[in-house]
């Protein structure tokens, strides 16, 4: 259970709220007297960057120095880092879903773009002297779920000077802002400066973070309705994030809904009229860390959760006709599947890879194959035959990092009854076969279980070919062939235009025919079953009965298999390469 302090404090006419037992620890720092939101950003300029502290000249000297050497890392960090102006959103929706909420509000960020600036709203409890610090600094953390957490407030909000030079922060009565042009103090990225009077546009009630826009950045706003519907899909909380696009008079918005295994997420763009529903069937599993796992940054984490999401039509069936990215939480890239991977990764500063050096990585990497398995068995007990194609392949996943999870994945499933087949049984790959449709009419699924105790995929798998050569489901060969049609009690008892049917289809795979020619598979008039390679074997004449067609010593096709006036002429020319003699007087 997490106890939660509640503190109340009057700052002018404003009733500011803060929570989790952060102002709580403030109180016991000041002793009687709590320390206010000023008071905690004048502390952070002067206790922690020494700005204003009295130096002598050689201190100021190094002190100003460092400053320099630190602002020119933080540029690199904030602008040059991140290959997209739109990354900022990801990280205020990452740091919003790690955000503290009141019982019964619906978290939601909400985005109002102007022709000069953007405006970021969330209805979190507010920040924190904890959240404060930690923004005005790089990499430092407010976080230590034993779950895991998505991100760090201060490295990921240094994205947002990649638009503006002068973000502002108004929340739970702090009103600060960082100049990204500090000539002055010379560390615009992460001393904050304390603003004096509140823009009209600010909600006090809620945590509003205002972007002025620089010059280059007004250009890319039409970027900003890119941002994907899967943006949510795997936030703990944040599940509405609302796009007010008053540059492009546009408005959109994407909502997400999760029960029993499903999550809907409705996108809303343009009027509010055109809405599109995306669902998507997630597989969780929760991991227990071990103890061999040795991670800085995940030193208070004992379990995390890996998830599976597999993209689905409107139809209930899979959509795998895209690649899918890996996420950590927020999407990093694509590296050939087509289901979306949710992992706890380690992930470099830009978010657009992972880490494959880490042991954290490579753990979580190496469980994806046991929870990809787990959804085979959802998708089994619904009997959704469409996951198939959601199966990866070596020649699509080709980053070395994650093409042991593909062998793993394929290892699983051979040694696993997912197979559909005709009877309705699920069976092991190498137990099913798949025919084509001549073979099917000839021999039945019953038939070819009773014979070599194998089965004919079901009509409904839609796999394709490269899934399942991949799986070990083999096509119906000339061995299965051979084997069926080397029984010569089931054969005995086919009519004779099952027959007709059979060399038909031999007739349309000649290169069966040197390896069937010992088989005897031609029926004989007098109802015996004969190889033309054992002993000569004649077309009956083609006028009259003489008796001998019956005799054992003179072995003579059945007359009946070559009537057919459509088919007749096939059949003979298949007797014929089998070895079958013409006759004469």
């Amino acid at each position: 259970m997490r106890l939660i302090f509640s503190v109340y404090y009057e700052r002018g006419n404003t009733k500011v709220f803060t929570t989790n037992g952060e102002t709580l620890k403030c109180l016991l720092r000041t002793g009687n007297k709590m320390a206010s939101p000023r008071e905690i950003i004048e502390d952070i300029r002067k206790n922690t960057y020494g700005i204003g502290l009295s130096t002598d000249a050689a201190a100021k000297s190094v002190i100003d120095s460092l400053k320099k050497s630190l602002n020119s890392a933080l540029e690199r960090l904030s602008v040059d880092l991140y290959s997209k102006e739109t990354h900022f959103l990801l990280e205020l929706s990452q740091n919003a879903d790690d955000n503290y909420y009141r019982s019964g509000v619906t978290p939601t960020l909400t985005i109002t773009i102007t022709p000069k600036k953007i405006i970021v709203v969330n209805n979190e409890s507010g920040f924190t002297e904890a959240n404060v610090r930690a923004i005005c600094d790089v990499g430092n953390s407010t976080k230590s779920h034993a779950i895991g957490y998505i991100g760090e407030k201060g490295i990921g909000f240094k994205s947002v000077f990649r638009i503006s030079d002068k973000p502002q922060i108004f929340s739970n009565g702090f009103q600060f802002e960082f100049k990204r042009q500090d000539d002055r103090d010379q560390l615009g990225f992460v001393a904050p400066y304390w603003i004096e009077e509140i823009p009209p546009e600010v909600n006090l009630q809620q945590t509003n973070i205002i972007l002025p826009l620089g010059e280059s950045a007004k250009d890319e706003l039409w970027k900003l309705d890119q941002i994907e519907h899967t943006l949510i899909l795997f936030l703990r909380q944040l599940k509405t994030v609302k796009i007010d696009n008053q540059v492009l008079n546009k408005f959109s918005q994407i909502a997400g809904t999760d029960a029993e295994g499903k999550v809907a997420i409705a996108s809303t763009t343009g009027t509010g009229s055109e809405v599109k529903q995306h669902d998507y069937k997630i597989v969780r599993q929760t991991l227990r860390v071990p103890e061999y796992i040795q991670e800085e940054k995940k030193s208070n984490v004992r379990e995390t959760e890996l998830i599976l999401a597999f993209k689905m039509k409107a139809d209930g069936t899979a959509d795998a006709t895209q690649e899918q990215k890996v996420y950590a939480f927020l999407p990093t890239r694509s590296y050939g599947f087509k289901f979306m991977i949710q992992g706890d990764f380690l992930v470099p500063a830009n978010r657009e890879d992972i880490h494959k050096d880490k042991l954290w990585n490579k753990w979580l990497r190496d469980r994806i194959a046991q929870v990809f398995l787990s959804a085979v068995s959802e998708f089994k007990r619904e009997r959704n035959l469409s996951y198939y194609n959601d199966i990866p392949l070596v020649k699509e996943v080709k980053d070395l990092f994650f093409s042991t999870v593909v062998k793993e994945i394929h290892a699983g499933l051979k040694a696993t009854a997912c197979m559909l087949t005709e009877s309705g049984n699920w069976r092991l790959p190498a137990e099913v076969l798949r025919p084509d449709e001549q073979i099917r009419e000839l021999i039945s699924n019953d038939d070819l279980q009773q014979i070599i105790n194998k089965e004919y995929v079901h009509p409904q798998v839609t796999a394709k070919g490269s899934v399942l050569d991949s799986l070990g489901v083999k096509k119906f060969s000339i061995d299965e062939a051979i084997s069926c049609l080397g029984q010569a009690a089931w054969l005995s008892g086919k009519s004779d235009d099952w027959f007709v049917q059979l060399y038909l289809y031999l007739n349309s795979k000649s290169y069966y025919l040197a390896k069937v020619k010992h088989l005897r598979i031609i029926r004989l008039e007098n109802a015996r079953l004969a190889s033309a390679s054992e002993m000569a074997i004649f077309f009956p004449l083609e006028q009259g009965e003489y008796g001998f067609e019956l005799s054992k010593f003179l072995q003579v096709v059945r007359k009946s298999l070559l009537s057919s006036k459509q088919h007749g002429t096939a059949v003979r020319e298949l007797l014929k390469k089998l070895g079958v003699q013409n006759t004469s007087a």
